[in-house]
Formats: structure tokens, sequence, C-alpha cells
């Protein structure tokens, strides 16, 4: 049976071990309270799944299946318990919605080529080709493990 040793670390019915920092286990129960959540273990195979604040199971993949968190006290799987929301989850919530209002609908590449070829008075496969470029050597950075900061 799976089980949680506190602070933030999970162990597996095989034995393995799951590590993850304090903050990320914190955030992680506090949103499975509005949804049921995965967190993949360190190993990369091993899933733990969140719901209602709490690990209720974890995916073990040599049997491809969920294994439910026992409840020592009674013996049997932990009830599905439905809490309240707290006040700060409610306001992250409408802070999101918010954000969501504000940014309207998303914009399309083809829509910022046309704005930057009417910019430089360019034909709308040059902007596009542009774009492309500047897209492609943003990634090639990231997979080089570098950091773009883009001011102004």
């Amino acid at each position: 049976m799976p089980k949680e040793i506190f602070p933030s670390s999970y162990v597996c019915d095989c034995g393995k071990e799951s590590h993850h920092f304090g903050n990320t286990n914190r955030e992680i129960k506090e949103k499975s309270r509005r949804k049921r959540l995965t967190l993949i273990a360190d190993d990369g195979e091993h899933e733990i799944i969140f719901d209602h604040g709490d690990m209720v199971a974890m995916y073990y993949p040599k049997e491809q299946r969920e294994i439910p968190v026992i409840d020592r006290a009674k013996g049997a799987a932990r009830p599905q318990r439905t809490r309240r929301p707290s006040v700060s989850a409610i306001r992250v919530e409408s802070k999101y919605e918010e954000m969501e209002r504000m940014m309207g609908t998303r914009i399309q590449i083809k829509d910022i080529a046309e704005k930057l070829a009417q910019k430089m008075n360019a034909s709308n496969e040059t902007a596009e080709k542009w774009i492309d470029a500047l897209i492609e050597t943003l990634y090639e950075s990231f997979k080089k493990g570098r950091s773009v900061t883009l001011q102004g």
C-alpha cells in the first residue's frame, strides 16, 4: 500500500521512494482540493494521485493500475470527502477568470505576421518567416539551456 512520508515524500509498494520540495507538495495539495491532480514521481514512472487535498492513490507501473491509499484506522480505502474551498482558493479562481476576460481571444501567428508586415512595409510571407526564425532561435537557445530575456 502506498503511503505518504512527511513532510513531502512518498513510498510505493515496490519500495520506490519519491521525494519532492515542500512547496511543490503544498501547491499540488491546495490545487487538488478543486480537481483530481497527478504528481509525477522523481523516477518518471510512478504517479502520485491527489484529490480533495490528500494523496488518494499511486499509479504503479508494473501492474499498470492505481493502488489506493489505505486508511490504517479503518482498514479501508479513504472515503471521498468534499471540502469547502478556502477563501484563498476562491480568490485564486476569480483572479484566473479575470485574467482570461482581460486577455480575450488568443492571437494567431497569422494575425501577428499581418501587423508586423504592415509596420515593416513587407509582405505577410516575409513577416511569417521572421516570426518562424525568432521562434526557432528561441527554441534552440532553450534547448541548449540558455535563458532568454526580452526587454522593452
